[in-house]
This record gives structure tokens, C-alpha cells and sequence, in this order.
């Protein structure tokens, strides 16, 4: 039966969620984006639609609408359509929403009629640029957070600052954090009370567990592998939602496991003298529930996170959907200072996630391919991943970057290339981070890093210096080739190391 639809869709999601440098406006912009749906459209349905139409549909950033009357007069979608808009421009400015109005079967050609109002979100979306904010002239004070016109007070006091002008989009998602901690902490009730922990997940990024005197912390970007394709072949409505639904389980099951693995090691007493560990725990999910995750934490415990949580996506759960039971993923990490813009750590962080998606695709598509890039930064950089390679990680012999990296799975599955397995790097970075004994010295570890940096004759006298010293690079498995020369078809896998060596508290072999 033909029925009048509205598919709804949420843009500019990221540069909604991670505009200002504050941690506590992210987390409040992550909630209002994910409840937009099944809070905001869901309250106005019930209130004036709901003898007309339902939400069918609500996930990854989309809400499908069907109306229940095939004869629905042509404007009720609109009625629809601008109500909520109104809504989100007044309680939420700055939030991009789209609309495509058609006829979908929901028995019969659902997919093929979804997929003619995806076409038609896109040609909007190609053609419409919506304001949803208030225009500023040269004598509008701005907000120091979003940029944007400071055209209300936020009485909301965090880490110690005084309140302030802002915009009402910051006072908007400010409003929403304590909201977004309190549905975070009953969602892991269980965990918590399992360990009678009393922890809660921090709002600022001072608490994120960081010892005084260091600053940097990661931004991890996590995305499933070919979960469109996968959601393609969902034939019908229903098995479209119970696909979305078991997703969403699987992923909040992977960071539950990771969660219970990260009270552990603060009930054992793991980060005694490594991490600043005062009642907050050292973690903070931004993005969850999807295949789309993102969460941040301190650098030393950046790699050992990121693993972890892939690695239990990747396990089996007989209790989903058979696409939902084991999902393979990639990731990307970015390493940052605390004072790097916010927005621009995220954007890096998923440009290496695509960077490891494309590793991905080169090895084959098949089940269990995990990988994994990261970067450090060290300051004013370039924007864009591609730019930083080209100007901080080009050498005299090639590129000083080695990464993607395949994280195994529980079956110790990689591909047939085994350079660019994960323990590779970390068992180097563990060599590198150690001093005296069979290790390198950490003044020659630096001297390894610049001299990679140079040519032959370089290289050359450093190892023979190595060699004078009764020293030698690590035994790596598959590496024989770089220990001997350094340099392989221009790649050199020893930066990565030396880059990665302080960030590796928790990882395998060190648990």
C-alpha cells in the first residue's frame, strides 16, 4: 500500500556537535542530536498528529514519517515539516534538519522508494542553504566558543569560569549536558553498580584524567565498514529498524565491555602515578549507539581504547542480526595538544579513520578487517591529513608515516601482508619506550628520529654506531628488512613507533 512519507535528516552533524573547543557544549550538541527525533518530532506528533501519522523509522541521523491515510491531503507533510523547523530554529539555532516529502510501499518496493527520497534529500541539500542563525554586523559582540552572534547569557558555570555572553546555540547544548550525563550513567547502571563504582564520565576537558603538566588527549573516530550496503539489503521497514536497533545494541554492548575493562584497571590500581584519576572516569563518549562512534580520552590510554573497543565490535553475539552479530570497523586517532581547536582534531581524526577505510579496501572487503591510523600533533599544523603527510612526514627517502595498522581478531585473522600489524607498532613502541638493558638509549631514539629524516650516509653511520654500542633495532616480525636498512620501498615503519611510544599504557602485553 502507497502511503505519504516524510524523510527527515540531520546535517552538518559534526560541525554542530564539535563548534566549540568545550567539552561540555560537545556532549550537550552529541544529545540534542541524538533525541532530536525521539524527542522533539515525537512530542509534536503526539500532540497534533498523532490520529495521522507515526514515526516508522528513526535512526542514523534520519527519522522516517508515514502517514496513516493514503489519501493524505498533499499539505499535512508540509504542516509537519514546518512546525518542526520553527521548533528547532527557536530551541536549537545553529541545527541544519532536511525534508524530502513523497509515496513509499511499505510492502512492496520500500527500498527503491526510500531510496527516491534519499535522491531528493540530496538535491536539497545540493540547492538550499538554510540560515539558522541570527546575522552579526562589525559591532556584534561575538561568542568565544562558536563564533557566532553572543545574543544571550549563559549562567552555566564550568571549570571555574564565569558565566558569559554567548549564543543561544552554545546556552542551547549547555543546557542539554547534564541531561546527556545523567542518560549516559543509566544506560551503564549495571556496570556501575556491578563494581559499586562511583564514577562519573567528565565534562571538561581538565578531567579527563590527564596528569598535571600533561596536556595532549586523542579524539577517537570509529565507523563500521560498508554499513550502507549492509542497510541496502534490508527488504522491508521492519528489517530495516530491527537492523538499526541490533547495531545500536552491539555498539553500546563494545563500550559497556570497554567501560567494565576501564573500572578494572582504575579498581586495580592500573593508573597509579599515569593517570589523574579524581572521580571521573577517563573517558567520554561524544557519539554512541550507531556504527558511527567517537569518544575521547587521554593520549597514554588513546591506542589501548581504540583497540579494545574494536576488537569486542568484532566478537560475535549469536543474539543480533547476522550483519549486526560481528562488525568489522576502522578507526582513526588524533593525538592533539588540550588548547588545539576542538572541530579540527575531530576532522583529522575521521579523515584517518577514511585513510584506514581505504587500507581496508585495498587488502579485500572481507569479514574482520580492522585498521587503524593515528597521528600526533605538535601544534599549528596544516588542516588536512594529506597536508601534514606532505609536509611533516616527507623525508629524504620517502614517507616517515607507515600507518594504517590491521588490529587482529580474537582468531588473530590479519592480512597476508603483516607488516602493518598492530602489535608490530606496539611491540616496537615498548622497545623504544624502555631504557637501558637490551634497549636503545632514549637520546639515540631521538637521534633515530631525525636521522630518518636524512640519506643514505646518515643512516648508515647511525647504524654502525648502534652496532659499536652492542645495540640493534627490535626483532619485529616481518620488519626484517627495515632493521637492516631503515628504508623499504620508501616507507619506514620506525616514526610511527617512536611517535606512538608514550601513548601505549594498556595495551597488549602490558594488561
Amino acid at each position: 500500500m502507497k502511503v505519504r512519507a516524510i524523510l527527515f535528516d540531520t546535517r552538518s552533524i559534526q560541525r554542530y556537535i564539535y563548534a566549540s573547543n568545550k567539552l561540555r557544549t560537545n556532549i550537550g550538541a552529541s544529545y540534542i542530536v541524538e533525541h532530536l527525533f525521539s524527542d522533539i518530532l515525537a512530542g509534536i506528533i503526539d500532540e497534533k498528529y498523532k490520529d495521522k501519522c507515526h514515526i516508522a523509522y528513526n535512526g542514523g541521523g534520519n527519522a522516517l514519517v508515514l502517514f496513516k491515510n493514503e489519501n493524505t491531503p498533499a499539505d499535512e507533510p508540509k504542516k509537519l515539516v514546518e512546525e518542526f523547523s520553527t521548533r528547532l530554529l527557536v530551541e536549537y539555532p545553529g541545527l541544519h534538519i532536511g525534508a524530502a516529502v513523497g509515496d513509499i510501499d511499505t510492502e512492496h518496493g520500500f527500498q527503491s522508494d526510500l531510496s527516491d527520497l534519499y535522491k531528493k534529500l540530496k538535491d536539497s541539500q545540493s540547492n538550499f542553504a538554510p540560515m539558522t542563525d541570527i546575522p552579526y554586523t562589525g559591532f556584534t559582540l561575538l561568542s568565544d566558543q562558536d563564533g557566532e552572534v553572543a545574543n544571550g547569557y549563559d549562567k552555566i558555570e564550568s571549570s571555574g569560569s564565569e558565566s558569559r555572553f554567548c549564543s543561544q546555540a552554545v546556552i542551547a547544548k549547555n543546557a542539554a549536558a547534564e541531561k546527556a550525563n545523567a542518560v549516559l550513567w543509566d544506560k551503564f547502571y549495571n556496570i556501575f553498580e556491578k563494581y559499586g563504582a562511583d564514577y562519573s564520565f567528565p565534562m571538561e576537558i581538565d578531567k579527563l584524567g590527564q596528569k598535571t603538566g600533561e596536556n595532549y588527549i586523542a579524539v577517537i573516530h570509529i565507523d563500521g565498514n560498508n554499513m550502507g550496503k549492509k542497510f541496502e539489503g534490508c527488504e522491508g521497514l521492519s528489517k530495516r529498524q530491527k537492523l538499526s536497533n541490533d547495531i545500536k545494541a552491539k555498539t553500546e554492548g563494545a563500550f559497556g565491555k570497554l567501560l567494565e575493562t576501564i573500572i578494572v584497571d582504575i579498581e586495580n590500581n592500573r593508573y597509579e602515578n599515569k593517570l589523574k584519576i579524581d572521580g571521573t572516569l577517563p573517558i567520554r563518549p561524544l557519539i554512541l549507539g550507531g556504527d558511527d562512534v567517537t569518544f575521547v580520552c587521554p593520549a597514554k590510554v588513546a591506542l589501548a581504547y581504540t583497540k579494545r573497543f574494536m576488537e569486542y565490535m568484532l566478537e560475535k553475539d549469536d543474539n543480533l542480526d547476522d550483519v549486526a552479530k560481528s562488525i568489522d570497523s576502522c578507526a582513526g586517532i588524533a593525538i592533539l595538544p588540550t588548547s588545539y581547536p576542538f572541530f579540527r582534531g575531530y576532522t583529522l581524526a575521521e579523515q584517518l579513520c577514511d585513510n584506514a577505510k581505504k587500507k581496508m579496501r585495498e587488502v579485500g572487503k572481507e569479514q574482520g578487517s580492522c585498521w587503524l591510523d593515528f597521528i600526533l600533533l605538535h601544534g599549528e599544523q596544516a588542516p588536512t591529513l594529506k597536508q601534514i603527510l606532505a609536509q611533516e612526514h616527507k623525508a629524504v627517502k620517502g614517507c616517515t608515516h607507515f600507518g594504517p595498522y590491521q588490529v587482529a581478531n580474537k582468531d588473530g585473522k590479519h592480512a597476508a601482508d603483516r607488516r602493518y600489524n598492530i602489535e608490530n607498532l606496539i611491540k616496537c613502541g615498548k622497545f623504544f619506550s624502555e631504557n637501558g638493558g637490551p634497549a636503545i638509549a632514549n637520546n639515540k631514539v631521538k637521534e633515530l628520529r631525525r636521522v630518518l629524516q636524512l640519506g643514505d650516509e646518515a643512516l648508515d653511520n647511525y647504524m654502525q654506531q648502534l652496532g659499536h654500542q652492542g645495540k640493534d633495532l627490535p626483532d619485529i616480525d616481518s620488519w626484517e628488512c627495515y632493521r637492516e636498512n631503515l628504508w623499504s620501498g620508501h616507507k619506514t615503519p620506525y616514526i610511527d613507533a617512536i611517535e606512538i611510544m608514550d601513548f601505549l599504557e594498556g595495551v597488549d602485553g602490558d594488561e
